[in-house]
């Protein structure tokens, strides 16, 4: 309670770590110039953060006495606090300097579709089996992405989020861009794949969110066409099997049709009218910023996706 206190009233005046630091030397030297040697400070530079501290507790704080600066009341009743705000702020500091992911013993919630569970996961248990073996992920999908990471049920989020609440941090992981998925022999092979025809296949909707309507019926509307959806699935990883076994085509992230593809009998062919890439993000709340075990995880995961940048 009393870390509470004191933080309240450092927040009210303003200071900062360096200031608490003189009033906690001036304490234990009661004297000017020899704080100022202790902190490395010009003797000026001290007088002037003890004005500072005066003018925030609205105290005199130290007063002179025959043997140097005496502590006031006030600064005896503050000094508990103090002292507890800069141990903790030295913890801090010294648990990130230290932070050894080998040690770390912890559960993180991923809020995320298959896309997450697909493109990223893999590598990053990899990752964590080898540099963090005491940490666990568990993959959640949710339609309250924003409330869930507000209320800390989900610890970061994988994904698309047009339009997020500002108490969210976002970081870029990749962009990407969409691909048209048919079975080997598909009829619609035997001919140039236009636009029109494009629109007059049997089309597997995927909607994670149970949306009715995606960026392929947007386009296809620009060009007069409108397309029949026979089948609508929830997840990426059921398309290609029902595609495979089918005269269904499906569109899909690119990224996903190449890992989802292998050992199939399917055949990757470019959108025949261009769609608008997209950017996958990772979203996480404003007070996980500077956790440090989260921070490394963000770290993790933002390698894994730059290193698929790149090839």
């Amino acid at each position: 309670m009393r870390y509470i206190t004191i933080m309240q009233q450092i927040d009210d005046a303003g200071l900062d770590f360096t200031l608490l630091r003189v009033f906690k030397i001036l304490l234990e030297t009661r004297h000017v110039t020899r704080a100022a040697q202790r902190l490395g400070l010009t003797q000026s530079a001290t007088s002037h953060a003890l004005g500072r501290l005066r003018r925030a507790f609205d105290d005199p704080l130290f007063v002179r006495g025959p043997d140097g600066m005496l502590p006031t009341e006030r600064a005896l009743a503050l000094a508990p606090g103090v002292h507890d705000v800069l141990a903790r702020l030295q913890q801090l500091a010294t648990s990130a300097v230290l932070f050894d992911p080998a040690t770390l013993t912890r559960r993180f919630v991923i809020g995320g579709g298959d896309f997450a569970e697909i493109a990223i996961v893999p590598q990053l248990l990899r990752v964590l089996r080898a540099q963090a073996p005491g940490v666990d992920i568990a993959m959640r999908m949710t339609t309250t992405t924003v409330d869930d990471l507000a209320n800390g049920t989900l610890d970061m989020a994988i994904g698309v989020f047009p339009g997020a609440s500002p108490t969210l941090v976002m970081k870029k992981l990749l962009d990407e861009g969409f691909v048209t998925l048919l079975r080997e022999g598909h009829p619609a092979l035997a001919k140039t794949l236009t636009v029109r025809r494009w629109a007059a296949l049997d089309h597997l909707f995927i909607a994670p969110g149970g949306s009715d309507g995606g960026i392929v019926d947007e386009v296809l509307a620009q060009h007069g066409l409108r397309r029949r959806v026979v089948v609508q699935t929830a997840t990426f990883s059921s398309a290609p099997l029902i595609v495979e076994n089918t005269d269904c085509v499906t569109t899909m992230p690119a990224r996903m049709a190449a890992l989802l593809i292998a050992g199939r009998a399917l055949v990757v062919v470019p959108t025949p009218a261009p769609l608008p890439r997209f950017s996958v993000m990772l979203a996480f709340h404003e007070r996980s910023r500077s956790d440090v075990a989260h921070a490394w995880l963000r770290e993790q995961i933002g390698a894994i996706t730059a290193h698929q940048e790149r090839r």
